[in-house]
């Protein structure tokens, strides 16, 4: 019998075993085994890559089979041994060398005709099952088949029994045999080759070539396998859900109760390298676009992350000999100069920036950009105000926002948020907006419905009842185009009158009652005591008629402007000019519509003074009233400060 080298390919972590089967077939009258076959073995040298090798205790299994006329079974087996430093183990396959998985006939002259052996299937065996195989017993004569046996380890040697015997399967279609989920050093699987011929079978040397893969289950590759990370932001504060999406195809043996996987977060730039840990980690299944790749999620921490500084994440196999993988992207911390929403402001976030003086006009100045604010302020109590826009979430018009000496964050414009459609008919019902928790500053209730859109004209009883809903705007439709100017929109001009075009921290915005401006929770029931609601967005709320968050707070305290009713050592211009940057928007009465615009301003708080009055700040050139009264059904401009 001639027996060709033994072939050994080794691709990656991948290698693969061809070797080769020769069934002897004899008659019953026992005909000496052919003169012209030879048996010999091979001699391997072997040099494995990565983390996987293989070998096989046979490279040639050969069976001398004496055939009869009812069929004699005959097998015999290879080990196969596979050695892998992969954690997360590996899967061997086998299948043949091709898409024929006969035993053929070997011709020793040219008179010998083609003779072969099938592979079991249910022609031949028609008690076969692909998935329970069959029993040696039950194989019919003239067919072959293989077997993953069983090992005793118990004496001094192992001993293999073979199990039930399954068809041969075509290159195309390899059969996993066995998956193993840790590192293995020798680990044996042995494989019968099994055949019943009877007489019929013609007597010759029979050959088949079969294929053993062996693949490390899991072993990641790419020098940035991070795809995605959201958010792009991330709070300071902490305790924020992290989503970290790869192209790592997923796998649940990647970490296990000894081998974690630790995901840092690295602020970029750092020397010495600083870190901290993202805690409860977790490997989730991402098969978004018809792939099964790795998602991690993870919890940030409550402490060490520092506002407006970028991080990288660094993923950390262990169970992989430490693994390492860096992102090429950046995720911020959640501070003044890395937000994008109004939403997204907080204490934290507005403490993230130092607290400027109380410096007024020509003496004071903003600073619009991270890069700016790094390059010149270094301490607390400069001339430089931060400042920058925001978008709020709800109608994705932009806010000009800003810190201020009195330590908070105030909007630098007057909210402009339409409830509903903007409309010319009284009383039109509301049926396209809903304001919630998640982006307005809701804390009494989960979500509020106004029940009238806000009006374009003003009737005769606008003001009429305190306890109905109504808003007012200067026909800017609700658009984003009042950074232009819109249609009949209003600006203050910086005089005594109004523009219908101007910078966006002119514009005159909306105009709401007080049961309006506090989401309903301010009606004249509420004799005294602060709204619990507002329509400020989340993270915001109307400022309060006294204490460290208030407009008297702001101008009397903190930048120590005289305040008074109209009176010529009062100057107006102090809270008009910037910083601080109130405007004259003028207030809503019933059939004014235009009652002070441009020479007056009227800003509502959140504090009731009785069932029919709330404090409100007043003012004009020569008049500042923080404290002052106003009713609660007249409309008026707002403007929030953060929480």
């Amino acid at each position: 019998m001639r027996i060709k080298h033994t072939r050994l390919y080794t691709t990656g972590i991948a290698c693969s075993f061809l070797f080769f089967l020769s069934f002897l077939c004899l008659s019953a009258e026992f005909i000496p085994k052919d003169s012209h076959a030879l048996s010999s073995s091979s001699k391997l040298s072997i040099e494995i890559p990565d983390s996987v090798s293989l070998t096989l205790s046979k490279p040639v299994v050969e069976l001398n089979v004496a055939t009869t006329p009812s069929g004699a079974f005959s097998s015999d087996y290879t080990v196969v041994n596979v050695s892998t430093s992969n954690y997360t183990g590996y899967t061997l396959n086998f299948s043949d060398e091709d898409s024929d998985n006969n035993l053929n006939r070997i011709k020793v002259s040219e008179l010998d005709d083609d003779a072969t052996i099938s592979t079991i299937n249910a022609t031949n065996n028609p008690s076969y099952n692909p998935t329970t195989g069959i029993t040696s017993g039950d194989m019919r004569a003239n067919a072959w088949g293989y077997s993953v046996g069983s090992i005793d380890n118990t004496g001094a040697e192992p001993s293999y029994t073979e199990n039930n015997y399954f068809a041969v399967p075509v290159l195309a279609n390899a059969k996993n045999i066995k998956v193993t989920g840790t590192t293995s050093a020798n680990d044996e699987t042995p494989v019968f080759f099994g055949t019943k011929l009877d007489n019929d079978t013609p007597a010759g040397t029979y050959q088949d070539t079969v294929v053993f893969t062996v693949v490390a289950n899991y072993t990641p590759s790419g020098s940035n396998t991070i795809t995605n990370i959201s958010p792009s932001v991330i709070a300071t504060s902490g305790n924020d859900t992290l989503v970290i999406d790869t192209n790592i195809d997923y796998s649940e043996n990647l970490v296990d109760a000894t081998h974690p996987l630790n995901v840092y977060l690295v602020k970029v730039g750092s020397t010495p390298e600083t870190t901290v840990s993202c805690t409860n980690v977790s490997l989730v299944e991402n098969t978004e676009g018809g792939n099964s790749k790795l998602r991690i999620t993870c919890t940030t921490p409550a402490t060490g992350l520092e506002p407006d500084v970028d991080y990288t994440v660094r993923l950390v196999f262990t169970k992989l000999g430490d693994l390492t993988y860096n992102s090429e992207d950046t995720i911020a911390g959640q501070g003044f100069w890395n937000i994008t929403y109004m939403q997204d402001m907080s204490t934290t976030v507005c403490n993230s920036v130092y607290t400027p003086g109380a410096y007024i006009g020509a003496n004071s100045e903003f600073v619009t950009s991270k890069a700016d604010y790094n390059s010149k302020v270094t301490t607390a109590g400069t001339k430089y105000i931060p400042q920058r826009q925001l978008i709020d979430k709800r109608d994705n018009k932009p806010y000009y926002v800003k810190k201020l000496a009195d330590g908070n964050c105030w909007m630098d414009q007057n909210l402009d948020l339409d409830l509903g459609i903007a409309s010319t008919a009284t009383n039109s019902t509301n049926t396209t907006m809903t304001l919630t928790s998640e982006d307005t500053d809701l804390n009494s209730k989960n979500s509020w419905t106004p029940a009238y859109n806000t009006q374009l004209t003003v009737d005769s009883n606008w003001n009429s009842n305190s306890d109905v809903i109504k808003s007012f705007t200067f026909n800017d439709n609700g658009t984003i185009d009042v950074k232009t100017g819109g249609i009949d929109g209003r600006y203050w001009n910086g005089a005594s009158s109004y523009t219908t075009t101007g910078n966006l921290r002119d514009h005159f915005g909306n105009y709401y009652n007080w049961i309006t401006a506090t989401a309903g929770s301010g009606t004249t029931s509420m004799t005294s005591g602060d709204a619990a609601d507002s329509i400020c967005p989340k993270g915001w709320r109307l400022p309060q008629s006294s204490g460290a968050k208030s407009f008297y707070n702001l101008i009397v305290t903190t930048y120590g402007i005289a305040i008074g009713s109209p009176s010529p050592s009062v100057d107006g211009s102090r809270i008009t000019t910037d910083p601080i940057h109130l405007i004259y928007s003028g207030i809503i009465y019933s059939n004014n519509v235009n009652y002070a615009a441009g020479n007056g301003g009227y800003f509502v708080t959140s504090t009731s003074v009785n069932a029919n009055e709330v404090y409100d700040i007043t003012m004009s050139a020569h008049q500042i009233e923080p404290q002052r009264q106003n009713t609660k059904n007249v409309g008026e401009a707002i403007r929030c400060v953060a929480r």
